[in-house]
């Protein structure tokens, strides 16, 4: 569960961030590798994080060829009015094997990604899928997100969700 919190708290200090008229990420956060890849420091961000995890560090490694100016100007740009690049509808599997990955799948698809869920978990894990429905319900309510541990007969069988405009 410490990792969905700590990804909502991410995703919340980069808009506190865009409202108070700065950067999504801090300059120092983005550097170049001396073989030319740009990668971005993540994680300590707060003070906390330094606290409780101190030594541990996490980075993103971006797609070789994109110069640490074009990582800064794409950083959160649909929350800086460029919106998604193409929103719709995204089926989550939630595997079991470790259940804070499916709600940080659905956290990022919703916020990073624009889309709507439908989020599938594997029938063995009812109380990792309550867990799940418990942390995404704000999510839900606002986003759209759809849960389900029911093993399908067959992919006709699902609920037909149909497209709109994810967000209005």
């Amino acid at each position: 569960m410490w990792a969905f919190i700590q990804g909502v708290k991410s995703h919340a200090l980069v808009l506190s961030r865009l409202r108070a008229g700065q950067a999504p990420i801090k300059a120092g956060a983005v550097h170049t590798r001396p073989n030319g890849q740009v990668v971005v420091d993540v994680f300590p961000v707060t003070v906390y994080d330094r606290l409780l995890l101190n030594g541990y560090k996490a980075q993103v490694w971006i797609e070789p060829g994109v110069s640490a100016e074009q990582t800064r100007q794409d950083a959160a740009r649909m929350y800086r009015g460029a919106g998604y690049d193409r929103p719709g509808v995204a089926l989550v599997l939630g595997a079991g094997n470790v259940g804070t990955i499916t709600t940080l799948d659905i956290l990022d698809q919703l916020f990073a990604q624009g889309n709507v869920c439908v989020v599938k978990m594997n029938p063995s894990t009812t109380t990792s899928a309550r867990s799940t429905r418990r942390s995404s319900m704000t999510s839900s309510r606002v986003a759209g997100c759809a849960l389900s541990t029911a093993a399908p007969t067959s992919v006709a069988t699902w609920p037909i969700i149909r497209r709109s405009t994810p967000f209005t």
